[in-house]
């Protein structure tokens, strides 16, 4: 007889009783505060302030648990309804293997198992904050393994895959960064939208995947409207909502669709009035509808704002040069 994890799913009749929950709490579905709340459950001795979650908690999970499109595992399921004050026995499916019955077969069969468990997943958030570390002091070989070590110990954490493809993509290995980005796209990681639509437009002139890419982002990032209470959550939700905008209307640009791309780019700047990228691209669009002194103001901004230490930007300062000499 095979070991089986519990998994448990959320019945169609508490889907409402699950989003009144979540909008008393104020929290979007995309909030970092959701997922850090049920990473302390799960880990008490996570730090307060952790970059990253306990394995396993994503918004891939936390969408399947609001939504009810898939099992999640039991300890998770349980501190999604704990840190919405649910009794998870009225949340979940009912005819579900009780988790007595399972947890039993496990000890029969492997009595070591649940601290084999506990020993996987903690070393696999060791590995991934390691491996941060390790990038931050630009050992990226390093970084490298522990990365690699962290989705082999727990392949469902949306941010190994995301800061592994960061290496690749600054060691401009861009096949190998796709693919990893869509691991983390797969798992509900907006950013990582961000980066394959980035990677389509610069590396790959692939307009048509670039609008795709940041459409679907965009889709994930403004699938609720609420207010977020955390300030630095929303700078950083409002960070990447405003490259997913850069990066599609970059794609129209290059597709003649002045008017479209224009409109992105205002919203972009309504985000984020201080990036040379975007005031460079919005130049250029300007330029092909005809508004020349819009377009010289933007070259202007592009040069105020713009920093050659930036990805993308410096092609633009230079043109922003020649176009104001």
């Amino acid at each position: 007889m095979s070991c089986r994890r519990t998994k448990l799913k959320t019945r169609e009749s508490a889907k409402p009783i699950l989003k009144e929950a979540r909008e008393r709490k104020k929290w979007i579905v995309e909030s970092q505060e959701v997922l850090r709340k049920a990473s302390k459950i799960l880990d008490p001795n996570l730090p307060e302030k952790a970059e990253y979650f306990y394995p396993g908690v994503s918004h891939e999970s936390w969408k399947f648990f609001l939504y009810g499109t898939r099992k999640v595992d039991s300890d998770i399921f349980k501190a999604y309804c704990e840190i919405l004050e649910l009794n998870w026995q009225e949340i979940a499916e009912p005819g579900e293997v009780k988790e007595t019955e399972l947890t039993a077969l496990a000890a029969s069969e492997n009595p070591a198992l649940p601290e084999q468990n506990i020993k996987v997943n903690n070393g696999a958030i060791e590995a991934n904050n390691l491996g941060f570390e390790l990038k931050l002091a630009s050992d990226l070989v390093e970084a490298r393994k522990q990365f690699e070590l962290a989705i082999e110990l727990n392949p469902d954490n949306a941010a190994s895959y995301y800061n592994l493809a960061l290496i690749y993509e600054d060691a401009e290995k861009y096949d190998g960064a796709i693919e990893l980005y869509r691991e983390a796209a797969f798992r509900g990681f907006a950013a990582a939208y961000c980066k394959l639509a980035r990677l389509y437009v610069t590396e790959y002139k692939n307009w048509t995947k670039a609008i795709e890419r940041s459409h679907v982002g965009l889709n994930l990032i403004e699938n609720e409207k609420e207010q977020v209470e955390d300030d630095r959550i929303a700078e950083s939700i409002a960070r990447v909502k405003s490259s997913l905008l850069i990066y599609l209307a970059w794609a129209w640009k290059e597709q003649g669709r002045w008017k479209e791309a224009l409109g992105k780019l205002q919203e972009a700047v309504k985000l984020e009035s201080d990036r040379g990228l975007t005031y460079g691209i919005m130049a250029e669009v300007l330029e092909n509808l005809g508004k020349k002194a819009e377009a010289i103001a933007a070259w202007k901004n592009c040069l105020a704002y713009g920093s050659s230490d930036e990805r993308d930007e410096d092609i633009w300062i230079g043109k922003a040069r020649q176009r104001l000499e």
